[in-house]
């Protein structure tokens, strides 16, 4: 609080995180919540934080990491912005089959209308051009019935495709808008031979990976390039020119849980899970 003819000013609460993270060097941002909480977005810092959600006693409710510290979140908000009215009846879509680049698969996600009346479905988002929904928006579900959306998936090159679809519908009377989401996975895109299977091409050891772990291929390969992504398929790390038979692989950044390692020999792409611990 300001006291402007003291010219004092006094602290009345402050927000810490675990390993003490108290200021970013740019940016930043607070918000009140309706429950009497606090929503922090950290914007730039090192440590790789998002968002702090506090509960209004102090303590934390939700917290957000970057995997990658060098991207910022500018801001953050928390608001009760997906709806029951309206909602996908699968929350996954997956495109199977060989889908070489520049080829195109399709695939029906289903909407239900939970309203009592008619809904106008205004547009939709996707993060990456790759996805999109085949005919004109708005479209109109009819009152507690479904409506069949055709997902095309059309990949442009080689590479790991997944993908949040956002629905949405906008009222123009007040400003607001209703959404819902269903995740899209169009897996790993590549005009080489892959090997689902990799038990007698690849050997990994120790499993799970607590500090490092060695990487080898079948006598006669050898490693080309090896990149690891989370189970959303973002890439995490990449090592390139590697030109032998066996790699090691340091944990450097990666936290605890599942990735998935895609390794380029000199004939074939193989994919393989590894766990960190």
């Amino acid at each position: 609080t300001i006291d402007e003819v003291n010219m004092t000013a006094t602290l009345l609460n402050e927000f810490i995180t675990n390993d003490g993270l108290s200021y970013t060097d740019a940016m930043g941002h607070m918000q009140r919540t309706d429950d009497g909480g606090s929503l922090i977005g950290w914007a730039a810092n090192t440590q790789g934080y998002v968002l702090t959600d506090y509960k209004p006693d102090g303590s934390k409710a939700l917290d957000i990491m970057n995997l990658d510290t060098n991207l910022i979140s500018y801001r953050a908000y928390k608001y009760q912005w997906e709806t029951n009215a309206f909602y996908f009846t699968h929350d996954t879509i997956e495109f199977e089959g060989v889908i070489l680049p520049g080829d195109s698969a399709s695939a029906i996600a289903i909407v239900y209308n939970n309203t009592e009346s008619d809904l106008t479905l205004s547009g939709y988002h996707s993060n990456q051009t790759a996805f999109s929904v085949l005919g004109n928006f708005p479209k109109t579900i009819s009152a507690k019935s479904e409506l069949e959306l055709t997902i095309l998936f059309l990949p442009g090159s080689e590479n790991y495709y997944t993908d949040a679809l956002t629905l949405y519908s906008d009222s123009k009377s007040d400003s607001l808008r209703i959404t819902t989401q269903v995740r899209l996975l169009g897996g790993l895109i590549t005009h080489e031979t892959e090997i689902e299977s990799p038990e007698k091409q690849l050997k990994v050891w120790p499993v799970p990976i607590v500090d490092k772990s060695v990487v080898e291929v079948d006598k006669g390969e050898q490693i080309r390039e090896l990149r690891i992504y989370d189970l959303s398929g973002r890439e995490i790390q990449s090592y390139s020119n590697i030109y032998n038979r066996s790699f090691t692989l340091n944990r450097n950044s990666l936290k605890s849980g599942v990735f998935i390692v895609k390794l380029e020999t000199l004939h074939e792409i193989i994919h393989h899970k590894i766990v960190v611990k």
